[in-house]
Order: structure tokens, then sequence, then C-alpha cells
């Protein structure tokens, strides 16, 4: 069977079109794709930097460093499920507390533009008391820095 020669020309032309714009457009697309993980990488990479200077602070006791870290509308929700303001844990000297403070899970990070949440479990011995738990914090960029806004703590089996 013979086909006749006008349907195998636009075959032909929509193949070779096709090829083509493969090869301008879905180039750009994948590079910006990359692009966009390849930055997230980074400040995940930054996020978790922070975070484990945050627990250094508090252990150290280093009040300037923890200061600098917890955005002034800071929250907490604590293990009772209290909400726990910064005035409340920071400048009170409550955060102070801990003798260790350990994550025992990576620490996984999403990053959403000047924003990021984390997410890890830890061990944390606190007035000579051992215990397990999950936190979940959301960091924003403020100024140019990461800060600590939201942070919840649970009790993990």
């Amino acid at each position: 069977m013979k086909f006749p020669r006008v349907r195998i020309i636009p075959a032909a032309v929509l193949a070779v079109l096709s090829v083509g714009m493969v090869g301008c457009g879905g180039g750009g697309s994948s590079e910006r794709t990359a692009s966009t993980a390849q930055a997230r990488a980074e400040t995940a990479a930054v996020i978790r930097a922070t975070e484990r200077r945050r627990l250094r602070a508090l252990l150290e006791h280093d009040f300037d460093t923890a200061s600098k870290l917890h955005a002034d509308d800071f929250e907490l929700i604590d293990t009772l499920g209290e909400v726990v303001s910064r005035e409340d844990y920071i400048d009170s000297g409550a955060a102070f507390q801990y003798t260790v403070w350990k994550p025992i899970t990576p620490i996984r990070v999403r990053v959403h533009g000047d924003s990021a949440v984390i997410r890890y479990e830890s061990e944390i011995v606190r007035h000579g008391i051992r215990g397990h738990y999950w936190h979940t914090d959301m960091y924003e960029k403020r100024d140019g820095k990461w800060k600590i806004v939201w942070s919840q703590t649970t009790g993990a089996p």
C-alpha cells in the first residue's frame, strides 16, 4: 500500500520541528529547574547550619547569638501545648536550661522562598530529665538573615 506523498511530508516536517523545539525550549526549563533545586539545596544547608548554631548557643548559654537567631516575634509551642513568647523563652533565660540537645535524625528542610520549615528528632536533657522529642520549626529570612519564628516540640516515643 502506497501512501500519498502529501501525508508523509507533514509528518516529516513535524518530526523535524519537534526535535528543534525540544532543543530550544526544553534545555532552558531543565536548567531553570536544576538551578532552582541547587538554590534550595544551598539554602537548606544554611538552615541546617543555622539550627545547629542556635542549639549550640542555647547549650553554651550564648545569649547574644541566641538573640540574633530568634525573631522578635518568636513563639514556641512547648511539650505541654503552651505558647511561650521570645521574652519568656530567650529573654528570661529559660532557653538556657538544656545540658543536652542533640539531633538524632537528619534535619530535614523544606524551602519556600524566604521561609523554610525544618523537622527532626532529638534527645534533650533539661533539669536532669532526659527526653526524646520531635521538633518542627519555621525560619524566615529577615533583613538578609535567617531567624527562627515558630517552634513546636512534641514528645516522641
